[in-house]
């Protein structure tokens, strides 16, 4: 890729990420930031992920009622390589 990366190529990368990281798991996009990681600029896009067992019975209830994890995916602002991965803690007020 020549140029910077759009933010929906970002999502794209990190959903594949997700779903090759994770399995079949329902994700929704929380926060997209550009940010510096290991030495390149990057999207940092934190994505919560729905983890349930049964991927028909994930898809039938409410997402509310699903243990949920956040974690948040550097994508090279250049390339659109997926660099890392880190799990979101929530800070609470």
């Amino acid at each position: 890729m020549t140029g910077m990366v759009s933010y929906a190529d970002a999502i794209r990368a990190t959903r594949l990420a997700a779903k090759e990281l994770f399995g079949d798991v329902l994700v929704e996009v929380e926060e997209i930031e550009r940010e510096e990681y290991k030495g390149s600029d990057c999207w940092a896009i934190t994505l919560s992920i729905f983890r349930n067992d049964n991927p028909l019975l994930a898809q039938m209830v409410s997402r509310s009622s699903l243990p949920k994890q956040y974690k948040r995916f550097f994508v090279d602002l250049e390339t659109g390589e997926v660099k890392g991965v880190r799990i979101r803690e929530l800070s609470v007020a």
